[in-house]
Protein backbone atom coordinates (compact mmCIF):
# COMPACT_ATOMS: atom_id res chain seq x y z
CA UNK A 1 0.00 0.00 0.00
CA UNK A 2 2.64 2.23 1.09
CA UNK A 3 4.66 2.20 -2.37
CA UNK A 4 1.15 2.48 -4.31
CA UNK A 5 0.61 5.44 -2.59
CA UNK A 6 4.50 6.79 -3.14
CA UNK A 7 3.97 5.94 -7.02
CA UNK A 8 0.46 7.90 -7.27
CA UNK A 9 2.32 11.16 -5.85
CA UNK A 10 4.90 11.39 -8.08
CA UNK A 11 2.62 10.51 -11.28
CA UNK A 12 0.65 12.82 -9.64
CA UNK A 13 3.19 15.60 -9.80
CA UNK A 14 4.49 14.85 -13.28
CA UNK A 15 4.65 17.88 -15.15
CA UNK A 16 5.48 18.80 -18.50
CA UNK A 17 8.85 21.18 -19.24
CA UNK A 18 10.05 22.90 -22.07
CA UNK A 19 13.63 23.40 -22.70
CA UNK A 20 15.18 25.29 -25.28
CA UNK A 21 18.95 25.25 -26.48
CA UNK A 22 19.81 28.81 -27.93
CA UNK A 23 22.65 28.76 -29.31
CA UNK A 24 23.77 32.39 -30.13
CA UNK A 25 27.60 31.47 -29.92
CA UNK A 26 29.24 33.54 -26.50
CA UNK A 27 26.28 34.20 -25.17
CA UNK A 28 23.92 31.24 -25.72
CA UNK A 29 21.93 30.19 -23.14
CA UNK A 30 19.12 27.76 -22.18
CA UNK A 31 15.09 28.37 -21.88
CA UNK A 32 12.98 26.38 -19.19
CA UNK A 33 9.63 27.25 -18.84
CA UNK A 34 9.71 26.12 -15.29
CA UNK A 35 11.38 29.26 -14.09
CA UNK A 36 8.21 30.89 -14.90
CA UNK A 37 6.34 28.80 -11.73
CA UNK A 38 9.36 27.66 -9.91
CA UNK A 39 8.74 24.95 -7.15
CA UNK A 40 10.79 26.50 -4.65
CA UNK A 41 7.75 28.90 -3.86
CA UNK A 42 10.00 31.23 -2.62
CA UNK A 43 10.04 34.58 -5.79
CA UNK A 44 13.52 33.98 -6.60
CA UNK A 45 14.53 29.82 -7.01
CA UNK A 46 18.30 29.98 -7.74
CA UNK A 47 18.02 33.55 -8.48
CA UNK A 48 20.53 34.28 -4.79
CA UNK A 49 23.59 33.96 -6.75
CA UNK A 50 26.34 36.38 -7.01
CA UNK A 51 26.36 36.98 -10.36
CA UNK A 52 29.84 37.37 -11.49
CA UNK A 53 31.45 39.44 -15.26
CA UNK A 54 34.41 38.75 -16.89
CA UNK A 55 36.31 39.99 -19.80
CA UNK A 56 34.06 38.39 -22.27
CA UNK A 57 31.07 40.00 -20.69
CA UNK A 58 32.13 43.30 -20.67
CA UNK A 59 33.61 42.79 -24.08
CA UNK A 60 30.19 42.51 -25.01
CA UNK A 61 28.20 44.59 -23.18
CA UNK A 62 30.53 47.46 -24.18
CA UNK A 63 29.56 47.05 -28.02
CA UNK A 64 26.11 46.68 -27.77
CA UNK A 65 24.33 47.61 -23.95
CA UNK A 66 27.43 49.98 -22.50
CA UNK A 67 24.36 51.26 -20.11
CA UNK A 68 24.25 47.61 -18.66
CA UNK A 69 27.72 48.09 -17.47
CA UNK A 70 26.64 51.31 -15.40
CA UNK A 71 23.98 49.92 -13.42
CA UNK A 72 26.26 46.85 -12.41
CA UNK A 73 28.76 49.21 -10.96
CA UNK A 74 26.13 51.30 -9.17
CA UNK A 75 24.75 48.27 -7.07
CA UNK A 76 25.24 48.99 -3.31
CA UNK A 77 27.36 46.27 -3.18
CA UNK A 78 29.62 44.83 -5.39
CA UNK A 79 33.01 43.14 -5.32
CA UNK A 80 35.57 44.45 -7.67
CA UNK A 81 38.77 41.70 -8.11
CA UNK A 82 41.16 42.39 -10.52
CA UNK A 83 39.83 40.14 -12.89
CA UNK A 84 35.97 40.13 -12.62
CA UNK A 85 33.29 41.48 -10.57
CA UNK A 86 31.16 40.26 -8.40
CA UNK A 87 27.67 41.34 -7.64
CA UNK A 88 26.91 40.59 -4.21
CA UNK A 89 24.05 39.07 -3.31
CA UNK A 90 21.75 40.82 -0.99
CA UNK A 91 19.37 39.63 2.31
CA UNK A 92 16.29 38.13 1.51
CA UNK A 93 12.93 39.14 3.66
CA UNK A 94 12.86 35.14 4.44
CA UNK A 95 16.25 35.28 6.03
CA UNK A 96 18.14 33.89 2.84
CA UNK A 97 19.40 35.74 -0.01
CA UNK A 98 18.92 37.32 -3.21
CA UNK A 99 20.64 38.58 -6.57
CA UNK A 100 20.30 42.01 -6.91
CA UNK A 101 19.05 42.42 -10.36
CA UNK A 102 16.24 40.07 -9.32
CA UNK A 103 12.78 41.61 -8.82
CA UNK A 104 9.79 39.65 -6.79
CA UNK A 105 7.59 41.13 -9.70
CA UNK A 106 9.42 40.09 -12.47
CA UNK A 107 12.41 38.08 -11.64
CA UNK A 108 15.42 39.13 -13.55
CA UNK A 109 15.43 42.14 -14.87
CA UNK A 110 18.08 41.58 -17.61
CA UNK A 111 17.36 39.92 -21.33
CA UNK A 112 19.37 36.47 -21.05
CA UNK A 113 21.90 37.53 -23.55
CA UNK A 114 22.84 40.32 -21.64
CA UNK A 115 23.59 37.85 -18.08
CA UNK A 116 26.63 36.41 -17.02
CA UNK A 117 27.37 32.21 -18.06
CA UNK A 118 25.64 31.43 -14.67
CA UNK A 119 23.00 33.05 -15.32
CA UNK A 120 22.56 31.76 -18.78
CA UNK A 121 23.54 28.24 -18.55
CA UNK A 122 21.89 27.50 -15.60
CA UNK A 123 19.11 24.57 -14.74
CA UNK A 124 18.19 23.08 -11.72
CA UNK A 125 18.84 19.51 -11.65
CA UNK A 126 15.36 18.12 -10.66
CA UNK A 127 14.60 19.24 -14.31
CA UNK A 128 17.87 16.48 -15.77
CA UNK A 129 18.15 17.79 -19.05
CA UNK A 130 21.05 15.56 -19.64
CA UNK A 131 19.01 12.37 -18.91
CA UNK A 132 16.73 13.18 -22.09
CA UNK A 133 17.86 11.55 -25.13
CA UNK A 134 19.45 13.71 -27.69
CA UNK A 135 20.41 16.28 -25.18
CA UNK A 136 24.20 14.96 -25.31
CA UNK A 137 25.02 17.05 -28.27
CA UNK A 138 24.27 20.22 -25.70
CA UNK A 139 25.96 19.13 -23.10
CA UNK A 140 29.16 18.75 -25.29
CA UNK A 141 28.32 22.50 -26.88
CA UNK A 142 27.81 24.21 -23.68
CA UNK A 143 30.89 22.26 -21.16
CA UNK A 144 32.77 23.12 -24.85
CA UNK A 145 31.36 27.12 -24.55
CA UNK A 146 32.26 26.98 -21.15
CA UNK A 147 35.61 26.15 -21.58
CA UNK A 148 36.31 28.46 -24.45
CA UNK A 149 35.10 31.23 -23.03
CA UNK A 150 37.66 30.68 -19.72
CA UNK A 151 40.14 30.78 -22.17
CA UNK A 152 39.41 34.08 -23.71
CA UNK A 153 39.02 35.35 -20.22
CA UNK A 154 42.29 34.02 -19.17
CA UNK A 155 43.75 35.24 -22.43
CA UNK A 156 42.75 39.14 -22.37
CA UNK A 157 43.52 39.61 -18.33
CA UNK A 158 46.98 38.16 -19.37
CA UNK A 159 47.57 40.81 -22.37
CA UNK A 160 45.71 43.46 -20.15
CA UNK A 161 47.74 42.84 -16.68
CA UNK A 162 51.36 43.30 -19.01
CA UNK A 163 50.17 46.73 -19.78
CA UNK A 164 49.61 47.35 -16.52
CA UNK A 165 45.60 47.79 -16.26
CA UNK A 166 43.23 45.44 -14.32
CA UNK A 167 39.82 46.20 -12.57
CA UNK A 168 40.72 47.20 -9.25
CA UNK A 169 43.15 50.08 -10.75
CA UNK A 170 41.35 51.52 -13.72
CA UNK A 171 38.00 49.43 -14.34
CA UNK A 172 37.12 52.04 -17.53
CA UNK A 173 40.44 51.38 -19.23
CA UNK A 174 40.15 47.94 -18.74
CA UNK A 175 36.87 47.43 -20.07
CA UNK A 176 37.64 49.40 -23.26
CA UNK A 177 40.89 47.89 -23.64
CA UNK A 178 39.21 44.76 -23.05
CA UNK A 179 36.27 44.95 -25.99
CA UNK A 180 39.55 46.17 -27.75
CA UNK A 181 41.12 43.01 -27.89
CA UNK A 182 38.43 40.79 -27.84
CA UNK A 183 37.10 42.72 -31.79
CA UNK A 184 40.37 41.76 -32.63
CA UNK A 185 40.93 38.51 -31.98
CA UNK A 186 37.63 36.82 -31.68
CA UNK A 187 34.33 36.51 -32.44
CA UNK A 188 30.90 36.40 -30.07
CA UNK A 189 29.84 33.41 -32.71
CA UNK A 190 32.65 31.42 -33.49
CA UNK A 191 32.82 29.27 -36.34
CA UNK A 192 32.75 26.11 -34.32
CA UNK A 193 29.50 26.95 -33.03
CA UNK A 194 28.23 27.29 -36.44
CA UNK A 195 28.52 23.59 -36.36
CA UNK A 196 25.80 23.10 -33.62
CA UNK A 197 21.69 23.97 -34.43
CA UNK A 198 20.56 27.51 -33.96
CA UNK A 199 18.04 26.91 -31.31
CA UNK A 200 16.54 23.29 -30.34
CA UNK A 201 13.58 22.40 -28.39
CA UNK A 202 12.52 19.61 -25.92
CA UNK A 203 9.59 18.15 -24.11
CA UNK A 204 10.73 16.83 -20.41
CA UNK A 205 8.20 14.74 -18.17
CA UNK A 206 9.22 15.41 -14.85
CA UNK A 207 8.09 15.14 -11.04
CA UNK A 208 7.94 18.23 -9.72
CA UNK A 209 8.59 18.64 -5.48
CA UNK A 210 7.50 21.61 -3.57
CA UNK A 211 9.30 24.13 -1.30
CA UNK A 212 12.71 23.42 -0.12
CA UNK A 213 12.02 19.49 -1.37
CA UNK A 214 12.93 20.81 -4.95
CA UNK A 215 16.93 20.99 -5.13
CA UNK A 216 18.69 23.54 -6.99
Amino acid sequence: MLVKETIDRKEANLQTIEIVFHNLGLRSWIECTLCWDCPRNDAKGCCYYNPTYYPVDFSYLYEVKPEVIKVIFSQPRITIMEKYISVDRTEDKDGDFRCQFHSLEGGCCWAPELRESVCRFYVCPGCAIWEEEGTAIWKEFFDRLDTYEAQINKAISAELATRGLDLKSNAREFIKQAAQLFKQNWDIMPAWCREYPQEQRFLLKRPIYYGREWKL
